[in-house]
């Protein structure tokens, strides 16, 4: 599809002003694979027609905010113990 062409790259994201702030706040690996991982699922989105436009920078870079706090906000995510309780 020509709307994976106009997908931001990893790189892009990572450079930006947004991505160098997300760097900073939660650490370059977790960033970078969660841009990966979201990208990844924008290209499958679009070749299999569930997305119609390819999402703009400010559109993964937003989305990648919102998967970052998630990820390591103590409430988004589901962790077991050495007890093997399901906090």
């Amino acid at each position: 599809s020509a709307e994976l062409k106009n997908l931001p790259s990893v790189s892009r994201c990572l450079e930006s002003e947004v991505g160098k702030r997300l760097i900073a706040e939660f650490g370059h690996g977790i960033t970078a694979t969660l841009t990966r991982r979201l990208l990844d699922r924008c290209r499958n989105a679009l070749r299999a027609g569930d997305l119609s436009a390819a999402p703009t920078l400010q559109q993964v870079l937003d989305t990648l905010e919102h998967s970052l706090v998630r990820e390591v906000s103590p409430d988004g995510r589901r962790a077991i113990n050495a007890t093997g309780i399901l906090l």
